[in-house]
This record gives structure tokens, sequence and C-alpha cells, in this order.
């Protein structure tokens, strides 16, 4: 017979052997089962204990066997090949550092100056005194200082004044003209950019004929407790550089620029006309001239002169002519032009038709030679040169 049916039978007919295998199933069972497999489950401190002994020791052997690894020929090459990869990623993260640290430093600048602007580096600062050679264009600083404006009404705002700086622009270029731009003129008080002020006696001419000077002033408004006032001048649009001119307060060189009272070869007379393909101009008059607004008034030292001209269109398209077409100079330095007329030239001529207009400047009184310059700004038109006094 079959333990298997041993069992069974005896269990069949006794209750005692019942509770006795019962009893031996049981021992038999807890002896074969696993450690820790108890009827009450597992024990999760326990088991985390075990999990974090089980890390540690698993670190220390890899340590060793680590250890034991670098102490083999070709584990010192590979140690020393990771320590020199290992040196060169760390040089070229000082480098990328570096890289970010510049980058942010001229973001900031850049974010500083405006969008969409480009921060160009700075020379050192000129002082009043000091001569800058740009291209064909010789910028000397000539002074410095406050300026007061006589009416109330054009006063600055409260806790601000105005300041100008004075420049003498000179047209090195024996050949052609040059441009004078006020916009590539900027303010800066305590590095906060600050406006410019268009209401001042005398601002520099736009254009400069050959062998021409123009000296002229620059107004700003700034906060009167300001410390540091810097002008920065782009020399080119397209260049990066700028310079500095430092606001003094009031200084002046003393700069004076020598007279040139060479007439120029040629130079039309009342009455004279020039021609061309295009247009033919007659010089009709020049004569000293006086304003009927009293709170229009020249200078000291100077007297309005006006000149008449008549323009005849030889073309079969329109042709305009402006005041702003004219620059007079005495003895070789640049005069104002003024609007107080009410004829001064301004028309756009229809072909083969005729118009007259005025143009007036204000001349020192002691200039010994003054001319009139006009530069249609139209491709192969010569200027025409008038004398006026």
């Amino acid at each position: 017979m079959s333990f298997k049916n041993v069992i069974k039978n005896s269990i069949k007919g006794n209750s005692r052997v019942k509770l006795w295998i019962v009893m031996t199933v049981l021992l038999l069972t807890a002896a074969v089962l696993p450690a820790g497999c108890g009827i009450q489950g597992k024990d999760p401190g326990t088991e985390q204990t075990a999990s974090q002994s089980g890390v540690t020791a698993a670190s220390a052997t890899d340590q060793k066997n680590g250890s034991a690894a670098e102490n083999s020929p070709e584990g010192k090459t590979a140690v020393t090949e990771n320590t020199k990869s290992d040196n060169a990623r760390k040089e070229k993260a000082g480098k990328d550092n570096a890289h970010l640290e510049k980058a942010g430093k001229d973001d900031s600048e850049k974010a500083a100056a405006g969008p969409g602007e480009a921060v160009p580096s700075l020379r050192e600062p000129l002082h009043v005194g000091d001569v800058l050679q740009d291209g064909s264009l010789r910028i000397l600083y000539m002074a410095s200082g406050e300026y007061e404006e006589e009416s109330e009404f054009r006063k600055p705002e409260a806790g601000c004044k105005y300041i100008f700086v004075r420049f003498a622009f000179q047209n090195t270029d024996p050949d052609s003209d040059c441009s004078i731009s006020l916009l590539s003129f900027q303010c800066f008080a305590d590095g906060y950019s600050v406006p410019a002020y268009f209401g001042g006696e005398k601002e520099p001419a736009p254009s400069l004929s050959r062998d021409r000077t123009s000296i002229g002033n620059l107004y700003f408004t700034v906060p009167e407790e300001a410390k540091e006032i810097e002008i920065e001048y782009r020399p080119d649009h397209l260049a990066k550089d700028k310079v500095r001119f430092l606001y003094e307060g009031e200084k002046d060189a003393g700069i004076e620029i020598p007279p040139d009272t060479a007439r120029t070869a040629g130079a039309c007379k009342v009455g004279d006309f020039v021609s061309s393909d295009r247009q033919r101009i007659k010089y009709l008059s020049c004569e000293k001239d006086d304003s009927d607004n009293e709170f229009i008034r020249p200078a000291e030292g100077c007297s309005f002169w006006t000149l008449t001209f008549e323009f005849e269109n030889l073309e079969k398209e329109e042709r305009q002519v402006s005041i702003h077409d004219f620059s007079c100079y005495a003895d070789g330095i640049s005069c104002s032009r003024n609007l107080f007329r009410d004829d001064y030239i301004s028309e756009t001529i229809p072909g083969g038709r005729k118009a007259r207009g005025t143009v007036t400047f204000e001349v020192p009184d002691q200039a010994a030679t003054v001319e009139v310059e006009y530069a249609s700004g139209n491709r192969g038109e010569p200027h025409v040169v008038f004398t006026a006094r």
C-alpha cells in the first residue's frame, strides 16, 4: 500500500491521527519554507535596510575592483587617458563659461542700448581742444558750456538745464562735398541717454563744399545734478567704433579758424546767368535786408543779406528748386540761412516754365569775401558760385 493511501485510511479511522498528521505537515512546511516568509508578511523596515546595505556593499566592491584595475598596466593607461580627457573637458568648459559671461555682458549692453541696435566699442574720450579726423571731415572740439534761453516759454523742465558743445567741421577733400549729420551725435548723462535740443542759436551746416568750414553748436537737455556728461559720435554708420567727447562745463579752447578770403574764379555776379542742358539760372540782385518781425534779428556783428534768382526749367519733366540747395560762406566759414521772407525759393517748376525766389543768410559784417553756392543735388550738375560781397 502506498504512503498516500496509508495516510488516507488513517485519517478516515482516527481523529488523533488526523491531528498528528496536520501538526506534522505544518512543522515540515515551516522547515522547508525560506526564512522571512511568515504568516505576518514582509517587514518594510527590514527590507529597506537590507537594500541600503546592498548598495553600499556593491559600491565598496566596485571601488575595490576599480583600484585593482587601476594598478594594472592597462588600467593605468586608461586612467591617464581619462584624466587627460577630463582636463580637456574642464578647459573647454572654462572657455565656454568665459564666452557665456562675455555674451551675457554684451547682451546686457545691447538691451540697455535698445532693441536692434548694435553696440560698438568706445575709443578714449576727447577733450575740449582735441581734433578728430574722420575721413575727409576734420572735427575740432572748440568749447562747451551751459546755454540760457531768454524766452520763458522755451526754458527746460524743472531739474534740467541746456548745455552746448561747439565744433568746427572742415571738409579737407579738395574734390568733393561732405555731409554733417546731427543724428551721428548722442548725449549721455551719467550713462543715461538725454534728448537733443534744437532751439539753439547756431547749428552746423548740413553739408560742406570742398575746403569749406562750418562752426556750430549742438544742444542737449541734461539733469542739473548730472556728474558725467558725454557726447558720442559715430564716425561712420557702417563702422563699429564710436568717439566720446567729454562735456567739461564752461571751457573754451580758444581755437581760431584762419579766414579764407580767396575768391572763387569765375563766380557769377549780379546780372550774370548760367545755363546747362537742364536749366538756366539768372542772378538778379543781392542786398542787405531786415525783418519786419521784431523777434527776428541778426546776431551782434552780423546782418541779413538776401539774393534773388530766376530759374528756368529747360526739361520736359518738373524740376524742384529749394532754399536748402544754397549755402553761404563768409571768409570760408558757413553762414546760417533765414526764412523770414515770404518769397524764399521753394518751387516745383513745370517743364519750360520759370520761377523766381530769394535766399537769405546771416553774414558777419567784417567778412571780406562772401559767396553763395548752389548745388542742385542732381548727378552731373556742377556747383554754381555767386559773389555776394
